[in-house]
């Protein structure tokens, strides 16, 4: 019995260069390494992609960081806007994330003239000294300490007034001091400041 008449311009086939399936084994080893191929380009296509997704998120949470601490050390509207957003999202929980923007309030309820500003930041306070009292406290220091050295230099009022933001840090003492016990008044719920000793 004879197999298939082979064509003149092509060289004999030799069994081991066949399939049992018909198909040259060359073919098919070069078939399956396209596809490794295509299957490896594929993957480092996710991994790339996944990659840039995540480093695309981390770098906008960073700049709505930055937009945060910019807001509360900005003119009124937006330090108003920057405490009604921290009162809305809370505060971040990474903690040096958290920490500059605790430093960010307590340097805006010194600074900001603003009685309504100043109030939503004592707001924001009063909401987050339970969960991060100690930041708060610490943050506090800071800011007391740097008021203390520069009182140190002898500095004349037109030189560097103090008088304001001593007044306001004295503020957010009692603020972070502070302790509220629920009463009702006319039928409605309120607080009551009680500034601890």
């Amino acid at each position: 019995m004879t197999r298939f008449a082979e064509h003149p311009s092509q060289p004999p086939a030799r069994a081991a260069d066949t399939h049992p399936g018909g198909f040259a084994a060359g073919k098919v080893g070069e078939g399956r390494a396209v596809e490794t191929a295509k299957l490896v380009v594929s993957i480092l296509a996710v991994v790339l992609a996944l990659a840039s997704f995540v480093v695309a998120q981390h770098s906008a949470a960073k700049a709505r960081r930055a937009e945060d601490v910019r807001n509360l050390l900005g003119d009124k509207e937006t330090v108003a806007f920057g405490a009604l957003k921290v009162l809305r999202d809370g505060l971040p929980p990474q903690r040096k994330s958290r920490e500059l923007l605790i430093g960010a309030i307590l340097q805006a309820c010194i600074f900001e003239r603003s009685d309504r500003a100043r109030a939503l930041l004592y707001r924001v306070m009063e909401r987050e000294r339970v969960r991060y009292g100690s930041e708060f406290r610490a943050a506090y220091q800071r800011v007391e300490e740097t008021f203390t050295s520069m009182s140190a230099y002898g500095f004349t009022p037109e030189e560097l007034d103090l008088r304001r933001g001593t007044k306001y840090l004295n503020v957010v003492k009692k603020v972070l001091d502070a302790s509220f016990e629920t009463e009702t008044e006319e039928g409605m719920t309120g607080h009551r400041l009680q500034v601890g000793g």
